[in-house]
């Protein structure tokens, strides 16, 4: 079976007049339809390089990236970054529309579905409601179901919990997870949090520092599929030993 997201010796070099920067060296990655992958690595290795490469934004250097068999940017792609970039001045209800309305896809049928995602998670008796009168975590959900909205083949994660308290970071984390994986959806999380990326992906892969190379790519094997039983269980400090020792000693081996 063909993988539906497929990066193929993937390298980025950054030029300017004076200088180049090597962001990513021969990145190969295969990922299967409604697979959960997290990609970890020293900071600056290039993660969201590869995350705007993955959506299309910018081609590689070298390389071929394909989502469902075409070129990522001419997929829809759906972006999370690490602030929700709500509108103040308009409602969640027309925050959750406003990604259909940019893209001229506002149809009854798109807006039904908007609505149904904003009264599956919990968002419905807040249409009314202005951002400034949300929780953090509320904000993140009302962004991820403007996402949702678009129908998006892909959905990738810049740090989208990292501007929230860590109590609620937990949650919003465990509710983002649930949501994508009963979505159906294909995800990629880039997260510095160790623990993060354990208890939300069904992969994760281990970047060296810039220009990063894959170092490792581990299934994660604990039981449950709930980010924060996962927290909890034996294995995930097993996990956290072997992560935290690949990106120590991949770091290490490169100075």
């Amino acid at each position: 079976m063909e993988p539906f997201v497929s990066l193929n010796n993937i390298s980025h070099v950054y030029q300017d007049l004076k200088s180049e920067t090597y962001a990513l060296c021969d990145i190969n990655l295969s990922i299967s339809k409604g697979e959960f992958i997290a990609i970890i690595g020293p900071s600056g290795c290039g993660k969201t390089t590869l995350l705007s490469i993955l959506s299309g934004m910018i081609e590689p250097t070298q390389g071929t990236v394909t989502v469902n068999g075409r070129p990522a940017s001419e997929c829809d792609v759906g972006y999370m970054l690490q602030h929700d970039h709500l509108f103040e001045w308009q409602t969640i209800e027309s925050n959750a529309l406003l990604g259909l309305r940019v893209r001229h896809k506002l149809s009854d049928e798109n807006r039904k579905y908007a609505h149904e995602l904003l009264t599956r998670y919990g968002l419905e008796e807040f249409c009314k409601a202005y951002p400034t009168q949300l929780s953090g975590g509320m904000r993140q959900k009302a962004a991820l179901i403007r996402t949702l909205a678009l129908r998006p083949e892909m959905m990738l994660l810049d740090e989208p919990f990292s501007a929230l308290d860590f109590q609620t970071r937990l949650t919003v984390a465990d509710e983002v997870g649930k949501i994508i994986r009963s979505e159906g959806k294909t995800a990629i999380l880039v997260t510095h949090d160790i623990t993060e990326a354990i208890s939300l992906a069904d992969k994760v892969v281990v970047l060296s520092k810039r220009p990063a190379r894959i170092l490792k790519i581990h299934d994660i094997d604990l039981p449950s599929k709930n980010s924060l039983e996962r927290r909890t269980d034996p294995g995930a400090g097993e996990w956290f030993d072997i992560l935290w020792r690949e990106l120590y000693e991949g770091s290490v081996d490169e100075k």
